[in-house]
């Protein structure tokens, strides 16, 4: 192991898997995301174990025990100490995900302080595995952001509508929806964000909801597609990209598998990736049975979205 870093932050969480080591994915890497019978094979289905995530000057242990979690983080750090690399105990954080506590993790005789959630690469996660506490903190940047644009930009006489909106695209909207690949939104999230999102264009066109102008002409207007859309194609690219890589890429496995001995609970399960991305294909018009086939050749992909998202 190799750390090019003086000082490393740490992130460990316990999430409730059937596991000796870590989280333990039956993966199947041949194809057909929805069809989840592929995983009653014996034969064809990979076990994935997934222990660390090492990124830059962060490192992130998941383990399905309290004891695991403690050997991993020992274990670390004595390869820390080999390499005269100090981690900081001040940003470390121990997280649960599930019914359980917060587990009681140590390094070096320091205790780490337990958390609800913490800030990895950006975006956040929590002990609920939910988004709310990700799209507060996204809408709230996102509007401090556009305040302070308010004085030199939206006020600016000088400036072109079509100004304007490039840079809010690029400033505003580039911080409200950073992750968005990834996220796994309901209903009314969605349409949170595209309220925050026609209040922000209203106020560049210097409108109100007193002047009774549709959202249809608002986005008219300012010639752009209203949240929503837009989620929904970024999500869409990722998903064709993580389609097109090589069956050994971590993001690829992981789309492709399955926790093995997980029920889901009675009553209306939640929602997963796969069920988002289902519902973006149909609402794009593709196919969810021969989108894989698609998504392989990146150029027509990319023009079946872009077509997709004009309808």
């Amino acid at each position: 192991m190799r750390i090019c870093t003086k000082n490393l932050q740490m992130h460990c969480s316990y999430v409730p898997f059937r596991s000796r080591l870590a989280v333990l994915l039956h993966c199947r890497t041949s194809g057909k995301l929805f069809d989840l019978s592929r995983f009653r094979a014996k034969s064809k289905v990979r076990r994935l174990f997934i222990r660390e995530l090492l990124y830059a000057d962060k490192a992130t242990f998941v383990a399905t025990s309290t004891s695991t979690l403690q050997n991993l983080c020992s274990s670390f750090a004595s390869a820390c100490a080999e390499f005269h690399t100090t981690i900081s105990l001040s940003k470390a954080v121990g997280l649960s995900q599930g019914p359980c506590s917060s587990p009681h993790i140590s390094i070096n005789g320091a205790v780490l302080q337990p958390d609800d959630e913490f800030c990895y690469q950006g975006s956040t996660v929590d002990n609920t595995n939910s988004l709310k506490s990700e799209l507060d903190i996204r809408i709230g940047k996102a509007a401090t952001t556009f305040g302070q644009l308010r004085p030199r930009v939206w006020s600016n006489g000088n400036l072109s509508i079509r100004v304007k909106i490039q840079v809010y695209m690029s400033c505003v909207v580039g911080v409200l929806l950073y992750g968005c690949e990834t996220w796994t939104t309901y209903r009314h999230q969605e349409r949170r964000l595209n309220a925050f999102h026609m209040r922000c264009l209203r106020s560049i066109l210097g409108l109100s909801w007193k002047d009774r102008v549709p959202n249809t002409l608002i986005l008219q207007t300012t010639g752009s597609c209203d949240l929503i859309t837009t989620i929904r194609h970024r999500r869409l690219r990722w998903a064709g990209h993580v389609c097109r890589m090589e069956d050994n890429r971590l993001p690829k496995q992981v789309l492709y598998s399955e926790p093995p001995d997980a029920p889901r609970p009675i009553g209306r399960p939640k929602l997963r990736f796969r069920n988002v991305l289902k519902r973006d294909l149909n609402t794009f018009s593709i196919t969810s049975i021969s989108w894989e086939k698609l998504a392989s050749n990146k150029r027509e992909w990319k023009s079946a979205i872009e077509s997709g998202k004009q309808t």
